[in-house]
């Protein structure tokens, strides 16, 4: 076990070297086929990769809210529908120029992640579905899942002070980070974290 950890720590700074390793992705795989070809368990890497800048711990990582909320066919659900998988909980307004500014990476990295991580966008609108979908139209964001709360209720349970607001849960449905506001979703340090939770 000590020549094992001792390999990770040789292993690590080159991890680092950009000009060594592939970018983004291939960085990451490769660091897991690390982990896999040395026989260590990825059960604790979350904890090795760094927390992207801006985002908080959860303390004690708390179970997420059981809120309803609406899926885009009206009908109710909660976040307990996407247990199983990490799940991204982007709390967000028409109204609010940061959420809009940061949607199109959203968007991104959704496509870029789409069995690893769930990302979800719930408006907070209080005309719901009427005031969202017009807009998303008219600012052509694409292929991000969008739910409704028109109610603010789930921003109320998840104690958001602001928005936009993101929740990072882990596949139990525990809160493990949140970030107020904005970010780059599909930046390298981000992607990193969510693939590195989801092969817990």
């Amino acid at each position: 076990m000590k020549s094992r950890g001792l390999l990770v720590q040789l292993i690590s700074p080159l991890l680092k070297r950009k000009a060594l390793l592939p970018s983004g992705c291939g960085r990451v795989a490769l660091a897991l086929g690390i982990y896999a070809v040395l026989g260590l368990s990825t059960s604790g890497l979350a904890s090795d990769v760094p927390m992207p800048s801006g985002f908080a711990t959860a303390a004690g990582n708390p179970p997420a809210p059981d809120t309803q909320f609406t899926d885009q066919n009206g009908q109710r659900i909660t976040l307990g529908s996407f247990r199983g998988t990490v799940t991204v909980v982007n709390l967000w307004a028409t109204w609010c120029a940061p959420c809009i500014k940061e949607m199109p990476s959203l968007a991104r990295l959704a496509a870029r992640l789409p069995d690893a991580v769930k990302v979800i966008a719930v408006s907070q609108d209080k005309g719901g579905a009427a005031a969202a979908k017009p807009f998303l139209d008219r600012v052509d964001v694409k292929g991000l899942q969008v739910y409704y709360d028109p109610s603010g209720k789930l921003f109320r349970d998840f104690g958001g002070r602001g928005m936009p607001t993101t929740f990072i849960l882990r596949g139990d449905g525990a809160v493990v980070a949140r970030l107020e506001g904005v970010t780059e979703w599909d930046a390298e340090s981000v992607v990193a974290f969510l693939l590195a939770l989801a092969k817990k």
